[in-house]
C-alpha cells in the first residue's frame, strides 16, 4: 500500500492522455489535475514517517514508467489534434481546446517530469541517466544532468564541507 504514492505522477499523466484521446474540454483534464493536487496538498497532513522498506522496484517502476507515459501523452495530442477531436484551430471553439492543449501539456511537461528526471539523472547507470535526458527534453533542458551534477552538486559538496568545517 505504501508503494502506490508513487503512483500519483503516473495516475496524474493518464489523466492527461485520457483528456486527449477524449477530445473536446476534455484537453483541459492534464491542467485539471494542478487545482485538484494544490487542494489536497493543503488539505492533508504532511507525511513524515519513514517508507516502508522493500518497495524500491514498485517505486522505481513509477519512476521509469513515467517516460513512455510522456511520449504517450504528446501522441495522444498529436492523435486528438489529427484525428479532428481536438480542434486548435478553425473552429469556434478551437481557442478554448488551444489552451487547454497548451496547459496540459506544460504543467505535464514541466512540474511532475523535472523530480522524475532529478531522480534519474542522479543514478549511476547510463540507462537512467539517458532516460533522465529524455524527459528534461519535454521542459526544454535536456542537457540539465551536466550543469546540475557537475557544477551545484560539487559547488553545493564544498559549501557544506566548509560549513562542516566551520562547526568543528
Amino acid at each position: 500500500m505504501d508503494a502506490l504514492r508513487y503512483y500519483l505522477v503516473p495516475m496524474v499523466t493518464l489523466a492527461a492522455i485520457a483528456g486527449f484521446v477524449l477530445g473536446g474540454p476534455f484537453v483541459w483534464l492534464g491542467i485539471g489535475t494542478f487545482p485538484v493536487l494544490m487542494l489536497l496538498d493543503i488539505a492533508l497532513p504532511s507525511d513524515r514517517k519513514m517508507r516502508v522498506r522493500g518497495i524500491s522496484a514498485a517505486a522505481d517502476f513509477a519512476i521509469y514508467l513515467h517516460f513512455p507515459l510522456m511520449i504517450a501523452l504528446y501522441l495522444a495530442f498529436a492523435y486528438s489534434v489529427e484525428s479532428g477531436s481536438n480542434l486548435i484551430w478553425g473552429a469556434p471553439s478551437s481557442s478554448w481546446q488551444l489552451a487547454g492543449s497548451i496547459a496540459s501539456l506544460a504543467w505535464l511537461s514541466s512540474v511532475p517530469t523535472l523530480p522524475v528526471a532529478h531522480e534519474l539523472m542522479h543514478r549511476r547507470h547510463w540507462f537512467p541517466r539517458a532516460l533522465a535526458k529524455g524527459l528534461s527534453a519535454f521542459y526544454g533542458d535536456p542537457n540539465r544532468d551536466i550543469a546540475h551534477i557537475v557544477t551545484h552538486h560539487v559547488h553545493l559538496a564544498r559549501i557544506i564541507h566548509r560549513g562542516l568545517a566551520d562547526v568543528a
